[in-house]
């Protein structure tokens, strides 16, 4: 017996609210648009859960912000969940990993507009709502520093016509149709 040799399997959304609905007994020629749009709504909310439990391997990238002098706190781009680690990169392209504190513990520093040669060797991340945000100690004396990150991403929106491709890697399809089956029998 000869094997495909192919591994081109990569359902539209479409194709996963129908796999959903059929294996809560559905059949495809029934779905409305109503239905249709509780589908989305469903692996929107699965995959938001998804985001909560950790890291997800795949939406994890890596950025960079240039320091300004004196500078502490920073944006993050929209739809940051956290930074898992940071470093700075100094003009010779050297790396020093900095450490991760907390929201009390960065409270806690008497001077936050302190400033050094040498750049941070801490830094916490505001996860509230809104833009999230990294804040950085001490301050940079010099502009010739780049604070780079790995962060975790939200997974990207599923659009209304669910033609798109899912963000998920091919391993998680089986367990988005499962998921969004049993969001939909309930």
């Amino acid at each position: 017996m000869t094997v495909s040799s192919a591994n081109t399997f990569d359902p539209e959304t479409i194709d996963l609210a129908t796999e959903a609905f059929e294996r809560c007994g559905i059949q495809p020629h029934t779905l409305s648009v109503h239905m249709l749009d509780s589908f989305r709504r469903s692996i929107q909310y699965l995959m938001a859960e998804w985001g909560s439990r950790g890291p997800n391997q795949w939406a994890l990238d890596e950025q960079s912000q240039a320091l300004a002098a004196s500078t502490t706190n920073y944006n993050l781009p929209a739809g940051t969940v956290d930074i898992l680690y940071a470093y700075i990169r100094d003009a010779n392209s050297d790396d020093r990993l900095l450490a991760r504190i907390s929201r009390a513990d960065y409270a806690s520093y008497p001077n936050k507009d302190q400033t050094s040669s040498s750049g941070p060797s801490v830094f916490w991340v505001s996860r509230l709502v809104g833009t999230p945000g990294v804040w950085i100690w001490p301050a940079p004396s010099v502009a010739t520093l780049t604070l780079r990150y790995t962060r975790m991403r939200q997974l990207y929106d599923v659009n209304s016509t669910l033609t798109q491709t899912l963000d998920i890697p091919h391993r998680f399809v089986e367990a988005l149709a499962a998921g969004a089956a049993a969001r939909l029998a309930t």
